[in-house]
């Protein structure tokens, strides 16, 4: 869901690309109700042309008080001047005339001076007023601004071209995918658009395999819901910091994210997968069940079906998996082989499907 300015609410979905559907650069995705985005757009430009016509307004009052601000000063100026002239004639008045013309001159003087400072507080009070006025209309103004950027971004297009897959999210105390009504909040990823050309996997390997896994090696990826299918791959990176395990704390488990090599069209995301990695190759070894071999003494041995029964048979064995020892010497391809060894019990494997193979 997008991340919007100012919005603490949910935002309910109208309309969301079907999972597995492709879409190209530009195509919508998702959209949600832009019927409150849309009011809150329509009532901040409402404020904010009010606002703007309240400025005009009172520009045009204080424009009218400071013309009338400047005749008093202009009076008060030829006030001053006028008490100048009359005092020039102080010399041939009597001396309470002059004094007269001498408390006119500085009434006129102080009136002058008191018409200036006057004059200077109400240009500041006035700009004071005004600026005041703009940043309330300039409140508005982003306000509108984001309202009209979110009305926009509740219609998401993708930016890239690919598959959409939907990512699960708890949704009423229980996990699920996004539907049409659905109410999310903002910055809630429900959905990817994944590039099918590059596909990648991630696992887990428990701390006792981790050891054996290292970044390139190769690796045959097999998807769960198609059993024949085989993929290539190779790792790609291996988490440097262990997981609690699915069992307790006791053992730790690591991410691994695998590249896998070239494509399939039934290759779509989120659909579980396994990886066999390959941490050693032992050349014309062959591969016989962990089971037929025991250590008598100091030899490792396997019992071999033959003509006479069963045969036991020193062998020299390679790596091993969680499955099979790899031997390197004692075993020709094709012999059968005890799947367990006579002291646990006999088992034989059949003929036509012997367990001793070449890797």
């Amino acid at each position: 869901a997008p991340a919007l300015r100012g919005t603490r609410f949910q935002l309910t979905v109208v309309r969301v690309a079907p999972a597995g559907s492709h879409v190209q650069v530009g195509d919508t995705i998702a959209e949600f109700d832009r019927q409150q985005q849309k009011q809150n757009f329509d009532d901040h430009q409402t404020a904010y042309s009010d606002q703007n016509d309240a400025i005009i307004k009172r520009q045009a009052e204080l424009k009218i008080e400071r013309e009338k601000q400047l005749s008093d000063l202009q009076k008060a100026k030829a006030d001053v001047e006028t008490q100048l002239l009359e005092n020039r004639r102080n010399e041939v008045l009597s001396k309470i005339d002059a004094e007269k013309n001498q408390q006119a001159l500085a009434e006129a003087q102080a009136n002058l001076k008191m018409q200036i400072e006057t004059l200077q507080l109400r240009q500041a009070s006035a700009e004071a007023e005004i600026r005041l006025l703009e940043i309330k209309r300039d409140r508005e103004k982003l306000s509108m601004d984001q309202a009209r950027i979110n009305y926009e971004r509740l219609i998401v297009k993708a930016q890239a071209s690919g598959m959409v897959a939907y990512q699960p999210f708890w949704k009423s105390s229980k996990i699920g995918t996004v539907q049409e009504g659905d109410q999310v909040w903002p910055g809630l990823v429900f959905m990817q658009i994944v590039d099918t050309s590059a596909m990648a996997m991630r696992a887990h390997v428990n701390q006792l395999d981790a050891k054996h896994i290292q970044v390139g090696g190769a690796a045959d990826i097999h998807l769960d819901a198609y059993p024949d299918m085989l993929l290539k791959g190779r790792v790609a990176s291996i988490s440097p910091l262990g997981q609690n395990g699915a069992y307790g704390d006791k053992m730790r488990s690591f991410s691994v994210w695998f590249t896998i090599l070239g494509g399939d069209p039934r290759l779509i995301p989120d659909i579980s997968a396994s990886a066999d990695v390959e941490v050693d190759r032992v050349p014309d070894a062959l591969l016989v069940p962990r089971g037929a071999v025991a250590r008598l003494g100091s030899g490792d041995y396997v019992w071999v079906h033959g003509d006479k029964g069963l045969e036991r048979r020193q062998v020299t064995l390679g790596g091993f998996n969680d499955t099979n020892w790899a031997v390197t010497s004692g075993l020709r391809d094709g012999e059968v082989v005890a799947a367990m060894a006579p002291e646990v019990g006999q088992a034989f494997l059949p003929a036509t499907t012997p367990e001793a193979s070449k890797k």
